[in-house]
């Protein structure tokens, strides 16, 4: 101990006898260090750091599969998850929930954020307490109930201010009046990673809240109206098989949500931590995503340790007088190398620490300049924990093993008799001239391999992105804004959200300088897209695996007049909508797009031809639709 002390403050002493050396030996292990500490403290953030959850191993999500389609998940309606609740045996507790974009009042504005609509027992399920407050009461959750109470998230409280007196007070969401009842456990987000919802509202709050972006709203008692994803905590001492085992008898034996034409059986399958579906999901791509960001910084880590490497062999140089004349007095091999690992551990605790420095501060700026940007709430914290920690030190060994090895056995072998003359000691390797394959050549050369290797790939990415800016979108996209409008989040009904777009559409018509305008439900490379099957109307309906074979996946969209026009699509073949189809239900009719057609029909002509419009999975007991291709 006593020579590991002494060690230390000679250390101390010659990094601060050459501050030059030293603040540039920080300063590249400090980048490097710090990109790794950043990188996985995101890494951690999405895929380790544990969820604000009651042991979150016991939890799982409860998922309808199709029988005759196995391929094929759907959602829960209530009454399916009313009765799965009292039946099940493999659940202690069994929630469900779903999320809602509502307009929630804000002085004289209006923002539009995520709201999840939850059971009664949903906190009980997750097994966190509220931080003030009382969670939903039965009375609360039942359908058309209609009482308007919601719990605020701990973040959203935050960000509002803090007021302490916050419980009993009303806030405005969607033009309503709800009284808050509750704050919710700091970094409770349910079963997601750094996002959360900012208001909680219980299902009885279904009809006002729920948004419908497929026109067929439908109320939450409804058995068709498959909205709910399920959450259970499964009781202790069940397997995978004999957990589905059980879903399944239950499923067979429930009275609703089964039928000849749409058989269901239940599985439980672990909950992804970075999306909500109503079929299991897994982190796979972004583990794989993280894996090879990981690998990119470790690059930078190898890099900036080869650098300080480099540096220190130079410094070394200047040193080999002094340590044969420490070796000449008695001195150890054993305990220059020690001298100079401690060196190395002095120089790599300093970069840590400046590395963590770098890392908060970067991952708090990445995620402030993203914050705005997305309508859920980020609760990400860029205060180190355990993990990163761990990670860090971790990080500071391996670079003290990089750049102080080769140095410390290099120097602990000197010639004495040249080193201890004078005017020698100033050449690279014991006094004879550099060759090319000396040690400080080839770091010098380890370096410029990997810094070209991580500049070519940057390279890539980077002219990935400007094609992908300048590629053909099949749309004009210059000239062209696009306005968001929700009249929901105002209180409108269906009839006067209809009379609403009419008019604004007509007044947008009538402004100068405006060439076209049209209406649609969703937009290109939007927030939100739609998937739909499609099949000819001749094909059988589609009621197995081998039947599926005839669907054809497709995005689709709802679509006004003038919306080609207005995108500056070129219609091949055909006509876009016109007024009456807009306003008349009773006329069905579809614009396919070149692909889908050729798919369908690829050896004939598809304009005249019908196709069936396939229930989406959240709809699966609705006839299918046909229409005309026009």
């Amino acid at each position: 101990m006593g020579s590991l002390i002494q060690n230390v403050r000679y250390g101390i002493r010659l990094l601060l006898k050459q501050p030059a050396f030293t603040m540039m030996a920080l300063v590249v292990l400090a980048l490097g260090i710090g990109a790794n500490a950043a990188m996985f403290s995101l890494v951690n953030a999405f895929l380790f750091k544990p969820l604000v959850i009651k042991d979150a191993g016991q939890l799982a999500g409860c998922f309808s599969r199709s029988v005759k389609r196995p391929d094929t998940y759907r959602s829960f309606s209530y009454p399916e998850y009313s009765e799965l609740r009292e039946r099940n045996t493999v659940f202690t507790s069994v929630t469900a929930h779903n999320l809602a974009m509502v307009g929630l009042a804000n002085g004289d504005t209006t923002q539009r954020i995520f709201a999840d609509l939850v059971s009664s027992n949903y906190f009980d399920t997750f097994g966190v307490p509220l931080y003030r407050g009382r969670a939903f009461t039965k009375d609360e959750e039942r359908p058309g109930s209609a009482i308007p109470v919601a719990i605020v998230s701990y973040s959203h409280w935050k960000k509002s201010g803090g007021d302490p007196e916050i419980l009993g007070k009303t806030i405005r969401v969607n033009t309503k009046l709800f009284t808050v009842i509750g704050i919710t456990a700091e970094g409770f987000a349910g079963t997601m990673a750094l996002v959360s919802p900012e208001l909680y509202l219980p299902l009885g709050m279904f009809e006002t809240a729920m948004n419908d972006f497929e026109g067929a709203s439908r109320p939450l008692a409804d058995p068709t109206n498959h909205a709910l994803f399920l959450v259970g905590r499964k009781k202790s001492g069940l397997n995978a098989q004999s957990t589905d085992a059980q879903l399944a008898l239950t499923a067979s034996q429930m009275s609703v949500g089964q039928s000849s034409t749409d058989a269901q059986t239940f599985i439980a399958r672990p909950l992804a931590r970075l999306s909500i579906s109503d079929a299991p999901t897994s982190d796979a791509p972004v583990q794989t995503s993280s894996m090879l960001l990981l690998f990119m910084s470790g690059i930078v880590l190898l890099i900036a340790s080869l650098n300080v490497a480099n540096m220190m062999l130079a410094r070394g140089a200047a040193r080999r007088k002094e340590i044969a004349i420490r070796l000449a007095l008695g001195g150890t091999a054993r305990d220059i190398r020690a001298q100079l690992f401690t060196e190395g551990v002095l120089l790599a605790t300093l970069g840590g620490a400046a590395g963590l420095v770098v890392a908060y501060w970067s991952t708090t700026l990445l995620m402030r300049s993203i914050g705005h940007l997305a309508p859920l709430d980020l609760i990400y914290n860029a205060a180190p924990d355990p993990r990163v920690l761990a990670m860090t030190m971790g990080l500071c060994l391996v670079s003290t093993v990089l750049f102080s090895l080769v140095p410390a056995m290099n120097l602990s072998r000197p010639n004495l008799a040249s080193d201890i003359k004078s005017g020698e000691g100033d050449m690279a390797d014991g006094g004879k001239p550099r060759r090319l394959w000396s040690k400080r050549n080839l770091l010098v050369m380890g370096q410029l391999a990997l810094s070209l290797m991580l500049l070519c790939t940057a390279g890539l990415f980077i002219r990935s992105s400007v094609e992908s800016l300048h590629a053909d979108t099949g749309f004009r996209v210059e000239r062209n804004l696009i306005v968001e409008i929700d009249p929901s989040l105002a209180g409108y009904d269906a009839t006067r959200g209809a009379a609403a777009f009419h008019a604004v559409l007509q007044r947008v018509r009538a402004i100068p300088g405006v060439q076209s305008a049209s209406l649609a439900g969703t937009t290109p490379f939007g927030m939100i897209q739609s998937g739909r099957s499609i099949q000819k109307s001749t094909d059988p309906l589609p009621d197995s695996a081998s039947t599926a074979k005839l669907e054809t996946q497709c995005t689709y969209r709802i679509a006004g007049c003038d919306y080609f026009r207005t995108m500056g699509i070129h219609v091949l073949r055909g006509r876009e909508f016109s007024e009456a189809e807009m306003s008349n239900k009773n006329l069905p009719v579809a614009i396919l797009d070149q692909r889908a057609a050729e798919t369908l029909w690829p050896k004939g002509d598809a304009l005249g031809q019908h196709i069936r419009l396939l229930p989406t999975s959240a709809n699966s007991t609705q006839a299918p639709q046909i229409a005309e291709v026009v």
